[in-house]
């Protein structure tokens, strides 16, 4: 009997742990992962009983995401917003979008401290850099900089260097839609290699500049301006370096079930970020029967540029699982097209760049 009520003990235990928000998903198991390499798009699959959905966002053929239907935090979701949706049939788009992203609040939690510091330190590092590249443009602006270098080392040659990708998104983003700030220190490609020297076009920059700043030009105050601006130029060109290196360093903590398809049930309450948001709630939406995207691409706000991924309708506009609610649609302000992509502006001028779109229809 001892041993009876030991067990039953242990039981109600693992079951209490279990209905805690810093669960540690005690009893879902891994999905079959083969089931999801030739996964294109949206699909809806029935896998060992259980109704998945399997989300391939960035284009290539593979799931990256996916959603079921009986997982110990996804089922209660699925209950709550069917139960909302039979006693509030609306068909309202807003309404049921507001209604999934406060559900996924609950069952899944907002950023947890560790990612929000994570998140918040990046957006820090990203206004630094932007005020760091304008400190340098007004001190030494890019034409002096390529100049100066161009008479003092006309053998020489500078490649552009583009940052790593934000890494609180994992996926590739078309290279046109790469506009995040380029290493003012490497400026010129092999192509646009100037030979330098007193008739070059370099030391006609220089001369213009001196002429500019003082009465006398000749080659030893050419080559002399050329030194100075680079020495100016070195401790900004520094900083800026070396805000690179730290926005290249991974700062999101480990997210455990985030492998390859990254099972929503698998991570951890409170670890779930952009990509997952949007995954479960376009699949929520589109279950109940709307229209939406889920877009790859860019958010740009208050100096900050980073990969994000969100969900897109063509009546509403923009849905940000990511927020803090009551309200996580943003109202269009502003819409313009590259001829490729399409970007959006919300209103308190935060744009939403489109990369690779996956429509999510209910299948």
């Amino acid at each position: 009997m001892p041993d009876l009520s030991t067990k039953c003990a242990t039981t109600i235990s693992l079951l209490a742990l279990a209905s805690l928000p810093g669960d540690r998903t005690l009893f879902d198991a891994p999905l079959d992962e083969a089931n999801f390499k030739t996964t294109k798009g949206y699909e809806r699959r029935v896998v060992d009983n259980v109704i998945c959905h399997a989300v391939d966002w960035d284009g290539a053929i593979g799931a990256e995401a996916v959603f079921r239907e009986n997982g110990h935090r996804s089922g209660r979701l699925w209950q709550d917003f069917r139960a909302w949706r039979k006693t509030t049939p609306s068909n309202d788009i807003v309404d049921n979008g507001n209604k999934a992203c406060a559900l996924l609040l609950k069952h899944f939690g907002p950023y947890d401290q560790a990612t929000s510091e994570a998140l918040a330190n990046r957006r820090a590092l990203e206004k630094e850099r932007a005020q760091a590249a304008r400190n340098l443009e007004k001190e030494c602006p890019l034409s002096l900089r390529t100049a100066a270098r161009d008479y003092l080392a006309p053998h020489l040659s500078y490649t552009i260097k583009i940052p790593a990708p934000p890494t609180h998104i994992a996926a590739t983003v078309p290279p046109n839609l790469t506009e995040a700030p380029t290493s003012e220190f490497n400026v010129l490609s092999p192509e646009r290699t100037v030979i330098g020297g007193p008739f070059s076009p370099s030391a006609t920059v220089l001369r213009e500049y001196l002429a500019a700043t003082q009465s006398f030009v000749d080659t030893t105050s050419i080559e002399a301006a050329a030194r100075a601006i680079l020495e100016k130029a070195l401790p900004l060109e520094s900083r800026l370096d070396l805000l690179d290196v730290k926005l290249m360093v991974p700062h999101l903590p480990p997210i455990p079930g985030e492998g390859h398809p990254a099972d929503m049930d698998l991570i951890h309450y409170g670890a779930l970020i952009c990509r997952h948001r949007a995954v479960i709630v376009g699949v929520l939406l589109a279950d109940a029967g709307f229209d939406v995207e889920i877009v790859e691409g860019y958010v740009s706000r208050d100096e900050y540029t980073g990969g994000h991924l969100f969900v897109f309708s063509k009546t509403a506009g923009i849905l940000e699982p990511s927020a803090d609610g009551p309200d996580f649609w943003r109202k269009t302000a502003s819409v313009a097209h590259d001829g490729t992509h399409m970007s959006i502006t919300v209103d308190g001028d935060t744009v939403y760049k489109f990369g690779n779109r996956t429509e999510l229809r209910r299948p």
